[in-house]
């Protein structure tokens, strides 16, 4: 079987035979706009793109897609997005080395300006060494001995280096084995943007890897996806969030095995709403205009969602007070007192509930569960032990003095006036899937999301949501930024 080893920003792994191996200032275009005045966005500065693929190396197997893969996706960008072959970077093969890369993202430092986009993509060879806890890419020159690790390249010096340049926004792409080590368990969350011109005016540091901490295939279907995204796509913009869904949601026949992950940068100067751009030459598409925000016009109230870094927790802020209707029943499907959309009814009212209602789309976000390397062992797997468990974990992250974490952004909701919202349990989020996202209702994008139900000290239990009848359930590493939609009970 062909595999591969990953690093974000690269594809590089750890390899066996040839033919089964792992891949361990300046506006220089003049404006693009879309039609609505409001999501109008003015390219500024220059776009670079930087391509670092490994095919054969000094000592490691060799692998046999990353250069190609590095070469057609530089083609599909050059023809179709404004890139000038004046700003586009290479290092290929034996050119790859460890002082090459070094000297390559320092003249990127040195070139780059404050409204610059940088794009990165590289593939190769990388490891997770587990004696020393050293992830790294390995390049051209890399030597195999663990000990001596030479010419290694650490991920977090490729993060600080990539961090330190003067552009607006820097965007990396990696596809080998092991990619999501490049994100550590400090890693934040990513974005759905919807506000163009706010996230090209932001700063902006986002990573996209192929899988967490694991192997993929040589054979790229995650790059091959990613091509297809770059060039059937019309759209005006393209963000890392969009080609994360679409990368994620394409049907073909060939499984993609892993789960990417779209994150922003451990401890970079990115910002809040801040998003890299692809810009489109010829587009078909047109961002749809924002949703006006004037109160008497709108008959749905607007949720806005608010996060600090120095908060336990964001809030949702919605007009409105909380009044369960007494008597009233409801049907799966219905819009529930919140606001939200009912999944769940047991037929009776005990222990205080009858209903369970998700919270409405616009509340959705993502964050990590945390308490890693922490057992919570009181978390239940049930139907209604959602609440329970996240008063459990809110406590116990408070102990642990962290914050902004899944079950404490539930926990401090407030949609039209109700603050009873909650982090669901496995087989809650189970029911949401089953009852709401198969049935094509509560607008759940292709993401894994999370319950609050632990699996073991390292890891909780999670559910890929992509809208058919495939509802497996995994447990991932707690310091994972995956989706969540909150519920409540009633």
């Amino acid at each position: 079987m062909k595999k591969i080893c990953i690093a974000l920003l690269v594809l590089f792994c750890i390899t066996l035979p040839l033919t089964a191996q792992k891949r361990g200032g300046d506006n220089e275009f003049g404006e693009v706009k879309t039609v609505d005045a409001r999501q109008n966005v003015t390219l500024s500065g220059k776009q670079w793109a930087v391509f670092i693929a490994i095919d054969d190396y000094k000592e490691w197997s060799p692998l046999l897609y990353p250069v190609k893969d590095a070469k057609e996706i530089r083609d599909i960008l050059l023809k179709y997005y404004y890139f000038n072959e004046t700003e586009i970077r290479e290092l290929y093969n034996k050119d790859a080395t460890v002082e090459a890369i070094r000297r390559l993202l320092i003249e990127l430092q040195e070139k780059t300006g404050p409204n610059d986009s940088v794009f990165v993509f590289h593939a190769g060879h990388g490891i997770n060494e587990s004696k020393t806890k050293t992830p790294a890419w390995i390049p051209y020159d890399g030597g195999k001995d663990v000990i001596k690790q030479a010419n290694w390249l650490p991920h977090l010096q490729v993060r600080d280096m990539l961090d330190s340049l003067k552009a607006k926004h820097v965007f990396l792409i990696s596809d080998s084995c092991y990619s999501g080590d490049f994100l550590d368990a400090k890693r934040g969350t990513s974005e759905i943007i919807i506000n163009y011109p706010v996230a090209y005016n932001n700063v902006s540091r986002q990573a996209m890897s192929s899988g967490a901490s694991e192997e993929v295939n040589d054979l790229s279907e995650f790059a091959a996806r990613l091509k297809s995204t770059l060039l059937r796509t019309e759209k005006a913009y393209i963000t890392p969030d969009f080609l994360l869904s679409q990368i994620i949601e394409t049907k073909t026949t060939i499984s993609l095995n892993t789960i990417p992950i779209l994150a922003v940068i451990p401890r970079s100067s990115h910002q809040l709403g801040g998003s890299f751009l692809f810009f489109r030459k010829d587009p078909k598409e047109f961002p749809p205009p924002l949703p006006q925000q004037n109160s008497q016009s709108q008959q749905t109230p607007i949720i806005t969602l608010e996060q600090s870094s120095t908060h336990e927790s964001g809030s949702v802020n919605i007009s409105g007070k909380k009044t369960d209707p007494a008597g009233q029943t409801y049907k799966i499907g219905d819009t529930g007192p919140a606001g939200g959309i009912i999944f769940y009814d047991k037929g009776y009212t005990g222990d205080g509930w009858r209903y369970l209602e998700a919270a409405p789309a616009g509340s959705e976000f993502s964050a990590e569960w945390d308490a890693y390397r922490q057992n919570l062992v009181d978390t239940m797997t049930s139907v209604g032990f959602g609440k329970q468990n996240t008063k459990l974990i809110v406590e116990r992250l408070k102990t642990l003095k962290q914050t902004n974490k899944a079950a404490q952004i539930c926990a401090t909701l407030e949609i039209n006036g109700y603050k009873d919202w909650f982090l669901p349990s496995r087989d809650e989020l189970d029911l949401m899937h089953k009852y709401l996202n198969q049935k094509e209702l509560g607008s759940f994008i292709n993401s894994i999301y999370w319950s609050s139900s632990q699996a073991n000290t390292n890891s909780a239990y999670c559910q890929y949501f992509n809208g058919n009848q495939y509802t497996q359930q995994y447990n991932y590493d707690k310091n994972l930024p995956f989706r969540v939609r909150a519920v409540r009970t009633f």
